[in-house]
């Protein structure tokens, strides 16, 4: 079959009467020393780029490799890239340059290239958002090199800063000779279009230091089986968490590909059958399928028939309360600047008051009261404009299913089994997070009413969204004040991320159980080592991790310890949904 394309007469003719066209730039230039900034109008483009430098590659005499294997281990960090990708919806680009290398008169000569492999992803957006652009993209660049360090395991990723980015750049858009960083043969060029590593089998080189070996009390009887103890490349007996670990909140972080969600989906499913009701906030919808088997619901916001009134008060704190909790959630989420949590606190004020006994505000009722907020300055016009600009979309589509509307759930009914709240479909992650926040403030409310034992178990994916990172000066934000304070009324919080440095640092020092898969930034590494008074071997060591991996520390054993993670039960329902898959 030959397809042929064929080109419209006035594209033909176009082309005739303008047979070049002119792609207009305003400016290509380095933002704050690591961003490279493509202006046009009042538009822009954000990059950040990073530099993949691949391993020599070694000759292996003692192993032999079946192409079998080399292909199946290609395939599945592939997948893996690619997936987390998705999940992410990361933009992505992939530029190589290569210039043969001159070779001498020997025909034998083995070809050679130089070459460059840069990675990156970007953020589009105006010159005037400069600090937010910023922020977003920086994220996304710490996602990408996570992504991109579980997946080509053999090379090393490096951001390109000033010097890096400048040279890059005119290497790739100006004349002249240009600067390739890298030599490598045919071989070694060609996996740049595959990610193929060399040598998949074989181990890391480096010696594993020696953690704590806990003995069989600490170890614990019963409970929650996480895995085995491992120190100095041994494995040892079982290590199981007690129900009362759990009370002190755990934290389960590791980049992508790493094991974490596997380990918290572990842990989850345990919970549930020891009868101890869990809810997850399913940032991506990973867990529906477990909660299922083991009898459990799952909700979505945009499927079922599950809404959340933000403004609705649960009568177990005074009105004072409930406006300031709900004022600090939008504020948090959409970084409101003071005078808009002003307007906005005001006119909530109004909206509740206003309201008669038998009406439910809704975020319509408030964004009709801010509408007829009187104006007494240009400044306040721009205030409000802000605020409905942000409220409104809440009121629409996906979001206002999900938030606008009377409550169809009572705080009963989502704390009594194991329920997974699928937050994956809404599309925009803000709304995503304001979810999370009004569904934990009606837990909150709910819970601080008693006090006792343990009741209940959250688990929170993505927990930047609740628990932000913030300095040291700063005040917590108001999903940090809600968990803080939880542990006393009988609820227990798991908090699974990516990056430490992206949640608060209160919250991984003050969790009682810190569970850490591989990470690898060293920004990473450095706040892992100071909660988990690690030697530098050990916090070395955390980037050297293999998957299902994780050093483990909990406040009732002295030192932190080494588990090979025991995730059986979630891995044989995995095959077994193969294997039903593969006979239908």
């Amino acid at each position: 079959m030959r397809i042929l394309r064929q080109e419209g007469v006035l594209s033909r003719l176009g082309w005739r009467l303008r047979p070049s066209e002119t792609i207009r730039v305003d400016s290509i230039r380095i933002r704050g020393s690591k961003y490279l900034a493509l202006t046009r109008g009042g538009s822009q483009r954000l990059l950040a780029l990073m530099r993949i430098n691949l391993e020599e590659e070694e000759e292996e005499t003692k192993l032999d490799y079946s192409g079998a294997i080399r292909m199946t281990i290609h395939q599945q960090r592939m997948k893996g890239l690619f997936e987390g990708l998705h999940k992410t919806g990361l933009p992505f680009l992939y530029i190589t340059m290569m210039t043969p290398m001159k070779t001498g008169e020997d025909e034998e000569e083995v070809p050679a290239f130089e070459f460059d492999l840069v990675v990156g992803t970007w953020v589009d957006g105006k010159e005037k958002s400069l600090e937010a652009s910023f922020t977003e993209l920086e994220q996304r660049a710490n996602v990408l090199a996570a992504t991109l360090s579980v997946a080509i395991p053999n090379s090393s990723v490096r951001r390109l800063n000033r010097a890096g980015l400048s040279e890059f750049v005119n290497s790739l858009l100006l004349p002249g000779e240009p600067k390739l960083p890298q030599v490598g043969n045919a071989s070694v060029v060609s996996s740049l279009e595959t990610f193929e590593a060399r040598n998949p089998m074989v181990s890391r080189g480096g010696v594993t230091p020696e953690f704590y070996l806990p003995n069989s009390s600490e170890s614990g009887r019963g409970g929650l089986l996480l895995g085995n103890v491992r120190t100095r490349g041994a494995q040892f007996h079982e290590f199981r968490l007690g129900v009362e670990d759990l009370r002190q909140h755990v934290a389960i972080l590791g980049m992508t590909g790493a094991g974490k969600s596997t380990t918290a989906a572990a842990l989850v499913g345990q919970i549930a059958k020891l009868g101890l009701p869990v809810m997850v906030m399913d940032w991506h919808n990973e867990y529906g399928t477990i909660l299922s088997r083991i009898g459990g619901r799952v909700l979505s916001p945009t499927r079922d028939d599950f809404t959340l009134n933000p403004l609705e008060g649960s009568g177990l704190v005074d009105r004072t309360e409930h406006i300031e909790m709900v004022t600090d959630i939008f504020a948090d989420i959409y970084r409101f600047t003071h005078p808009q949590s002003f307007m906005f606190r005001n006119a909530l004020q109004k909206c509740l008051g206003e309201a008669s006994e038998q009406e439910i505000p809704t975020l319509s009722s408030l964004v009709r009261t801010i509408e007829a907020y009187p104006l007494r300055s240009a400044y306040d016009n721009e205030t409000k404009v802000a605020l409905l600009r942000r409220l409104v979309p809440l009121t629409q589509g996906q979001a206002g299913k999900a938030l606008d509307g009377p409550g169809t759930f009572t705080v009963d009914d989502l704390l009594d089994k194991a329920l997974c709240i699928e937050l994956g479909d809404l599309r925009d992650t803000q709304t995503r997070a304001i979810f999370m926040d009004v569904l934990l403030k009606m837990i909150y409310e709910h819970r601080i009413s008693r006090r006792g034992e343990l009741e209940h178990v959250i688990l929170v994916e993505e927990a930047r969204n609740v628990v932000p990172a913030r300095r040291e000066e700063d005040p917590p934000a108001v999903g940090e004040r809600m968990v803080s304070e939880l542990r006393k009324f009988g609820e227990a919080m798991i908090f699974v991320a990516q990056f430490p440095t992206q949640v608060s640092s209160e919250v991984i020092k003050n969790s009682g159980v810190r569970i850490v898969h591989k990470v690898a930034w060293m920004e990473d590494l450095k706040l892992i080592g100071s909660s988990l008074n690690l030697t530098p071997d050990q916090q070395s060591y955390i980037a050297d991790l293999t998957v299902g991996e994780a050093v483990v520390s909990l406040s009732r054993i002295q030192r932190p310890i080494l588990i090979q993670i025991n995730a059986e039960s979630v891995l044989e329902e995995e095959r077994s949904d193969i294997n039903a898959a593969g006979e239908s």
